[in-house]
């Protein structure tokens, strides 16, 4: 990929906006979300890990979100 950090960029926005909507129906879990996301990204800013174990990351919490409402939405 050869524009990591705007994939790292938009993908961080997806999120975001994902983590907003869940706020209306779930606040505990989406308080939870925007804690791993804030902390992956303190990783990648600490220099810890490299974009590309960023983006698997959120792609990771990405896939947990989705889980998180579908679960939801069988209540």
């Amino acid at each position: 990929m050869r524009h990591k950090n705007l994939a790292l960029e938009l993908l961080k926005k997806l999120l975001n906006n994902q983590i907003k909507g869940m706020t209306k129906k779930n606040l505990v879990k989406s308080k939870s979300f925007a804690l791993m996301l804030e902390k992956t990204m303190k990783k990648y800013q600490n220099r810890s890990i490299e974009s590309a174990q960023v983006i698997a990351e959120l792609i990771e919490l990405a896939k947990k979100i989705k889980v998180a409402q579908a679960e939801g939405e069988e209540l």
